[in-house]
């Protein structure tokens, strides 16, 4: 990416010019952090190079050093440069410095620098790419557990009626209507023909049964639905019985504690 964050105090900004331009000679845009603004992190995208100096270790500002740069170093993104022979900060003890301390090799060490920011740039594709990648949240399945696998959650198909049909009422009814209109036909129009009498019996029954029928049905359909438990209910016993398990092993394995000799419980 070719991008650097020059984390330096004020005290040693002849060098951090020195190594800003001779990163600039090889391609590299150095960005400098202020230490007015108690060194902001680094941007995603940069590499930080911190140069450590003794002007640095006795800074009011060392701790924001400091930090920053351990900030980087936990990204894998930090590279430590030695101005002098200051002690290494705390906490980042072990990480290897380069060393700038002999100005007039200066000019060679900075290929260190460049090589390193090379590796770390390596480094960071190799992980772009083993990473997974994200989900597409609107191809996912947003139901719930448990909802695709309930017969009660299934969507009905488009064209059929919420209502169901029952046969047994359509029957029941049907017979009781034919029934009562034969018998009525029977005894106030005696002089119609049997025929006819029948035939308007049966005609009755047929749309007294279906009448009833649809009506049985729709309150049976409602019944069973009531009845069927929820997934969540469903769940729940599978999701406790670990615990309830637990529980019961607990209270059998546990004993009362046995008193001293004479004294009963």
């Amino acid at each position: 990416m070719r991008l650097i964050y020059l984390l330096a105090v004020d005290e040693d900004h002849a060098a951090a010019a020195e190594v800003e331009w001779l990163l600039g000679q090889r391609g590299y845009f150095v960005r400098r952090a202020e230490e007015g603004s108690a060194f902001p992190p680094a941007r995603p995208n940069e590499i930080t190079l911190a140069l450590w100096s003794q002007s640095a270790q006795a800074s009011q500002k060392q701790i924001l050093f400091t930090n920053c740069a351990i900030d980087a170093w936990t990204q894998g993104r930090l590279i430590l440069a030695r101005l002098d022979d200051a002690l290494q900060p705390r906490g980042l003890g072990d990480v290897e410095a380069i060393d700038l301390t002999f100005v007039p090799a200066r000019v060679a060490s900075v290929w260190k620098i460049v090589e390193a920011a090379q590796g770390i740039d390596r480094l960071l594709e190799l992980r772009r790419k083993d990473a997974p990648p994200e989900p597409d949240l609107a191809d996912s399945d947003m139901s719930g557990p448990g909802e695709a696998e309930h017969p009660a959650c299934e969507p009905k198909p488009k064209g059929t009626s919420a209502r169901g049909f029952s046969s047994s009422h359509a029957v029941i009814a049907g017979f009781v209507a034919a029934g009562a209109f034969a018998s009525l036909g029977f005894l106030s129009l005696t002089e119609a023909p049997n025929i006819l009498l029948g035939l308007a019996a049966a005609l009755w029954g047929i749309v007294a049964g279906t009448v009833a029928g649809f009506v049985g049905g729709g309150d049976r359909e409602l019944k069973s639905a009531a009845r069927v438990p929820p997934p969540a209910a469903l769940a729940a016993p599978a999701a406790s019985a670990p615990g309830l398990r637990e529980v019961e092993h607990v209270s059998e394995s546990a004993t009362l504690p046995e008193g001293p000799a004479g004294i009963s419980g």
